[in-house]
């Protein structure tokens, strides 16, 4: 995760406090968390994280400046926002391979 955040140089993450896959938790928070302190060690910290709370017995420390839980924050934003334009060649996402040979490869699609 972190070095696909690298490649496309995010500053922010949104993602949720954990998932259940079956009867076991998964800590979504905490794999963002370690891809953050990768992405942080190679001088491309995250400035924000935006935490869903999907687990009911979840017990997060957020990093206060950085984090912050979304049931706070969306509240807190405005109904409406103007139009962000973008020009044709634009980032829109960037699509790995699997990897199963090596390094997964990016391949960055635009808005065209």
């Amino acid at each position: 995760m972190a070095g696909r955040l690298i490649d496309a140089q995010s500053t922010v993450v949104i993602t949720a406090d954990g998932v259940m896959r079956g009867a076991k938790p998964i800590a979504l928070y905490d794999i963002v968390e370690k891809a953050s302190t990768i992405c942080g060690e190679a001088c491309m910290a995250l400035e924000t994280i935006l935490v869903l709370k999907r687990l009911p017995d979840s017990k997060l420390e957020l990093k206060e400046g950085r984090d912050a839980w979304w049931h706070d924050a969306i509240p807190a934003a405005e109904a409406s926002c103007e139009v962000e334009w973008m020009e044709a060649e634009d980032p829109l996402f960037v699509l790995y391979t699997s990897g199963s040979t090596g390094k997964p490869k990016g391949v960055l699609h635009t808005t065209r």
